[in-house]
């Protein structure tokens, strides 16, 4: 299953946008979508085609140089909004869905938090 966004954007809003620092070029926006400037000449941003994996996330493979790979939104999202992930920690959905990616859904913790999230839900 992907989850699409056709639209492209000339701007994306600083007040719900953010830089992701592993991935410079991208960004990720408090709604859980990953967008790039690299996809055209125009110079706008386009969204990511978000793929739902067989575990119930989303993924997407972004590109620098020769680095190409799939992954998950939620760390991304996560990254570009609370920083870089500290060690031992895993990003948290706290409503237990998978699939929402949104930024006032995802915290760091450790595995012990998350397994509780998921029982909790």
């Amino acid at each position: 299953m992907r989850k699409r966004h056709p639209e492209a954007v000339a701007a994306l809003d600083p007040a719900t946008s953010r830089d992701i620092p592993s991935w410079p070029g991208y960004r990720a926006t408090s709604d859980g979508r990953i967008w790039t400037s690299k996809l055209g000449a125009d110079g706008g941003w386009r969204p990511l085609v978000q793929q739902l994996s067989s575990i119930g996330y989303f993924s997407v493979t972004p590109s620098v140089g020769n680095r190409r790979q799939k992954v998950h939104v939620h760390t991304l999202v996560a990254e570009a909004f609370h920083g870089p992930r500290p060690d031992g920690e895993v990003v948290r959905h706290l409503n237990g869905d998978p699939r929402d990616n949104c930024v006032e859904n995802l915290a760091y913790g450790t595995f012990v938090d998350n397994e509780m999230d998921k029982e909790a839900h």
